[in-house]
C-alpha cells in the first residue's frame, strides 16, 4: 500500500498528465494541473524525508503496537507474543480442563459437563467430545463464544460472580422454583376453572365454538402446558356476551360469569409480568451450565495465555478498551511516544464496538484539535460480523460524532465492476429495501427510518 501510494504521487509530481488521477483531482478541488504539481511534490517531498512517521495498517496491528506501551498496566511481560490461532489454544485450554476432571475439586465440573450434556441431547442437539483434529467438538463450538464481544463487555462481571461454583447451582435452585410455582399456579387455575364448569353442568364445548371454542384453552393449562392465551381468550374474558350463542345460553350465565371470569382474569394477569420472570428462567436454566463450563475454559485459556507469555489476537481490542477507558487521549499518545491527529479509516463497515469505542477517544482528541479525519465504508459490503464488525455503527454516523458536525460524501460512482453488476446490485438493493420497509410498515404502521437512509 505504501509503495502504491508513493507511485502514485510521484506521477503526480513528475509526470502529471499521464495520473490517472489528475482529472479528477482537478474536477474535485478545482485546481490547476500545475497546482497538482506542487501540492504532489511538496507532499512527497515531506513524506520521504520523514517516512518513517509514514504508518499504514490493519486495526489489529495498530492495537497491537499501543497495547505493547501498556504492558505494565495490563500485566503483561514486555517480551510478550500474539497468539494469531485462537483454535489450538483453546483446544489445548479444554485439554486441560478434560485432564483434571479426575480432582477433587473438580466434581462440579463434571457435574457440569453431564448435565449440559444431557440437556444437548434432551433438546434433539448433537453433543460430541471429539479430538484436536475434529472441529465438531461441542466444548470447542461453544468456547468460540468467549471471542465474541457480547462476552467480552462483561467477562470481568462474570468471573468475579462466578468464582464459586455453589453460585450457580444457588442460581439454578432459584430458577427451578420460580418455574415450579409458576406452572403449579397456572395449573390450579386452569383446574379451577374447569372446577366451576363441571358444578354448573358444563364443558368447553358448550360455549361458542363448540370444539374450537376459545376456552377450549383450559384444557392445554390443566395438561400441563404453558402457552400464552389467544388474543380471543383474552377478549372473551370481562365479555360474557361473547361466551355463548344468543339461542344457546345457560340460565345460570350471570352465576357463572360471577364465578369463571375472575379464575379466567387471573390467569391472562399470569402472562404479564410473571410469566416474563417464568420465561427468563427457563431460557437462562438452559445455558447456565453452559455459562459455567465457559467460565472454566476461559480461566484456562488465561493460564495458558501466562504461561507461555503469549497474548490471544482477539483480546487485544478487549484488554485496550479496558485501558483506554480509564485514561484520555494526551496520556495514552505520552505512552505510545507519538501523537495522531488525522486517521483515515478504511472498510468501517467491518469495525468492531469495541474496535470503535478505542479509536473514538483518539479520533475525538483530533477533532477537538481542529484535525480532521476521513472514515470510508459500505454498509451493503459488510462481511465480518463473525469477527465482530457491526455495520450499524457507520449506519448510525448521520450528521455528527458528540458535538462535532460530520461532513457525508457518497461516493456515485463505481470504478471496480463491470455494468452490468452495477445495475444488478442497484435493484436487488432497491427492491430489499422496498420489500423489507413494507413489512416494517405492516407491523408498525410507519416506514422504517433505517432503510431510508
Amino acid at each position: 500500500m505504501k509503495h502504491r501510494i508513493v507511485f502514485q504521487l510521484d506521477i503526480l509530481a513528475h509526470d502529471t498528465e499521464k495520473s490517472p488521477y489528475v482529472d479528477g483531482l482537478m474536477q474535485l478541488f478545482g485546481c490547476t494541473v500545475e497546482q497538482i504539481r506542487g501540492i504532489a511534490s511538496e507532499t512527497l517531498y515531506v513524506l520521504l524525508h520523514d517516512f518513517s512517521y509514514f504508518n499504514i495498517s490493519t486495526i489489529d496491528r495498530f492495537f497491537q503496537q499501543v497495547l505493547r506501551n501498556f504492558t505494565r498496566e495490563i500485566g503483561l511481560q514486555g517480551s510478550f507474543e500474539i497468539e494469531m490461532d485462537n483454535d489450538f489454544v483453546t483446544a489445548s485450554a479444554i485439554d486441560r480442563m478434560y485432564s483434571e476432571l479426575s480432582d477433587v475439586d473438580q466434581k462440579g465440573l463434571l457435574n457440569w459437563l453431564i448435565h449440559y450434556a444431557e440437556e444437548r441431547i434432551e433438546s434433539g442437539n448433537w453433543w460430541s467430545l471429539g479430538n484436536r483434529s475434529e472441529r465438531k467438538d461441542d466444548l470447542r463450538e461453544l468456547a468460540g463464544e468467549l471471542s465474541k464481544e457480547t462476552y467480552k463487555l462483561f467477562r470481568n462481571e462474570i468471573l468475579s460472580q462466578i468464582k464459586d461454583k455453589s453460585v450457580l447451582d444457588d442460581y439454578l435452585k432459584e430458577m427451578r422454583r420460580i418455574r415450579v410455582e409458576f406452572e403449579s399456579l397456572l395449573r390450579k387455575l386452569g383446574e379451577a376453572a374447569m372446577a366451576v364448569l363441571e358444578r354448573y353442568g358444563l364443558s368447553p364445548d358448550d360455549f361458542k365454538g363448540k370444539g374450537r371454542s376459545w376456552i377450549q384453552y383450559l384444557k392445554k393449562i390443566v395438561d400441563g402446558k404453558v402457552e400464552p392465551p389467544t388474543q380471543t381468550f383474552r377478549a372473551n374474558v370481562g365479555n360474557r356476551d361473547g361466551w355463548f350463542l344468543k339461542k344457546e345460553i345457560p340460565a345460570c350465565i350471570d352465576s357463572l360469569y360471577e364465578e369463571l371470569n375472575p379464575v379466567l382474569q387471573e390467569m391472562v394477569n399470569c402472562f404479564g409480568e410473571p410469566y416474563v420472570r417464568y420465561n427468563t428462567a427457563v431460557q437462562s436454566s438452559k445455558y447456565i451450565y453452559a455459562l459455567g463450563i465457559l467460565v472454566d475454559i476461559d480461566r484456562r485459556i488465561e493460564e495458558y495465555e501466562k504461561e507461555h507469555n503469549v497474548l490471544l489476537l482477539s483480546d487485544t481490542a478487549g484488554i485496550l478498551n479496558a485501558v483506554i477507558n480509564e485514561n484520555d487521549a494526551p496520556f495514552i499518545y505520552e505512552k505510545i511516544g507519538t501523537r495522531v491527529n488525522h486517521f483515515m479509516i478504511d472498510e468501517f463497515q467491518d469495525t468492531s464496538r469495541m474496535q470503535w469505542g478505542n479509536f473514538k477517544l483518539l479520533l475525538l482528541e483530533g477533532l477537538s484539535q481542529g484535525a480532521d479525519s476521513l472514515i470510508v465504508g459500505d454498509v451493503k459490503q459488510s462481511i465480518y460480523r463473525w469477527r465482530n464488525g457491526d455495520w450499524g455503527i457507520l449506519n448510525g454516523l448521520n450528521d455528527r460524532i458528540e458535538h462535532f458536525p460530520i461532513k457525508v460524501k457518497t461516493l456515485a460512482t463505481n470504478r471496480r465492476s463491470e455494468t452490468n453488476v452495477i445495475r444488478f446490485n442497484n435493484q436487488i438493493f432497491t427492491a430489499a429495501v422496498n420489500y423489507l420497509n413494507e413489512v416494517y410498515k405492516k407491523q408498525l404502521g410507519k416506514d422504517c427510518d433505517d432503510l431510508q437512509k
